[in-house]
């Protein structure tokens, strides 16, 4: 459903996806911003980034765990930025994604 809710009109444009149940912080949209013009625009700073995510998981989602009732946290392996705050990260969510045009065009065009 979330792939064909938006059919962007150029490279440059840019869609941010939020579920109706997700609470932002009153700096999200600042934040967004800064991630479209240093990540994203005109083109994708990186080779395979396609988006800038609002989310942060807090466990391993993906992984086998012994124990399920105790899912291990969920450690970034490529970190980057000055800050070593931002990450790569390869699973695409709706609970707070920026996506680009470009990608998602390629994407969608599939």
């Amino acid at each position: 459903m979330m792939a064909q809710a938006w059919n962007p009109a150029s490279d440059t444009d840019v869609a941010l996806f939020l579920e109706d149940d997700v609470e932002v912080s009153p700096l999200f949209f600042k934040y967004a911003y800064w991630c479209a013009r240093t990540f994203l625009l005109p083109t994708p700073l990186l080779p395979g980034i396609i988006g800038c995510s609002l989310y942060t998981p807090r466990v391993d989602e993906i992984n086998e765990c012994p124990d399920p009732s105790s899912p291990p946290l969920w450690r970034p392996s490529t970190v980057v930025g000055p800050s070593r705050r931002l990450f790569l990260f390869q699973l695409p969510c709706s609970w707070g994604g920026l996506y680009a045009g470009g990608p998602w065009r390629r994407f969608a065009s599939v």
